[in-house]
């Protein structure tokens, strides 16, 4: 007579578990920090890849809006530009190094309003240059304002200020 009860106990926790998993992964947080990391990913460059090198650049185009405003310390450029700019500005960052890795480090995510979102961030850029030649390793803090759009959360503005030490 117990058994019932425990299937149908366990297929409710499981379905309970699920709710809650779909929640977490579906709310704005995690959908903001999900395009934080596309972002991030389309500056990343392989050495050596497979990958088709205008998927990098079609998920960068599914992270910004129709211009984007960038700024912060050398090499980002401090002005407003459209979309088609601002992918030619990372098809050209990525045929000029020899390797990139961008890892997303401590994070906070607030909303000053319903259909905004702004992401902070440590992040650390990995760079060889010269054909790996030249490597660099910094730290940038990151400033990011999406907006919500009919297409999910859209990046308007990416501040980058560079970090003292290691």
């Amino acid at each position: 007579m117990k058994l019932p009860w425990v299937k149908l106990s366990a297929f409710l926790l499981l379905g309970l578990g699920a709710a809650i998993y779909l929640w977490w992964r579906f709310s704005d947080s995690q959908s903001v920090l999900r395009q934080t990391d596309a972002l991030f990913e389309s500056a990343t460059v392989q050495r050596i890849s497979f990958a088709d090198a205008d998927k990098a650049l079609e998920l960068f185009r599914s992270v910004v809006g129709d211009s984007i405003t960038f700024a912060g310390a050398d090499p980002i450029p401090n002005k407003t530009l459209s979309e088609d700019e601002a992918v030619t500005l990372l098809k050209n960052f990525r045929e000029s190094v020899g390797g990139s890795k961008i890892r997303r480090l401590e994070t906070t995510v607030t909303f000053p309003g319903p259909d905004k979102a702004w992401v902070e961030a440590l992040i650390e850029s990995d760079i060889s240059w010269d054909g790996g030649r030249r490597h660099n390793v910094d730290r940038f803090k990151a400033e990011l304002h999406f907006e919500r759009s009919p297409e999910g959360w859209i990046l308007t503005q990416a501040i980058f200020m560079r970090r003292s030490g290691k």
